[in-house]
């Protein structure tokens, strides 16, 4: 785990970073919740404890592999907003002041 150049705890994955920030990989879409590759980052963690507490050997979540299927992670997020739909690109992104969402119902300027 790092901080990245905004104050923002940064993991990477792979190649990946990614970010506990709104749509930054680590954080769900309500920001309270984590996504499924913050929650695999997180039971991680306990495992590793307990292995090195109690002298086990359960294996690691495979990060990679929780990555590749989260919906919200930054290639999930990326591949979506690259689509069309009906020959017109989808929005994926809208801001408001500093907050940056999926959502239309949230903010008044698309990112396209």
């Amino acid at each position: 785990m790092s901080i990245d150049a905004q104050g923002f705890p940064q993991y990477t994955i792979g190649e990946t970073p990614v970010k506990m920030r709104h749509l930054g990989g680590l954080s769900s879409l309500d920001d309270a919740h984590s996504t499924t590759t913050g929650y695999a980052i997180i039971a991680g963690l306990f495992v590793q404890t307990i292995d090195d507490t109690l002298g086990t050997h359960v294996p690691l979540p495979d990060l990679s592999s929780v990555l590749v299927g989260d919906p919200l992670s930054p290639p999930a997020l990326e591949s979506y907003c690259s689509r069309s739909a009906n020959g017109q690109k989808l929005f994926c992104q809208c801001t408001s002041g500093d907050r940056v969402s999926v959502t239309t119902s949230t903010c008044s300027t698309l990112l396209y």
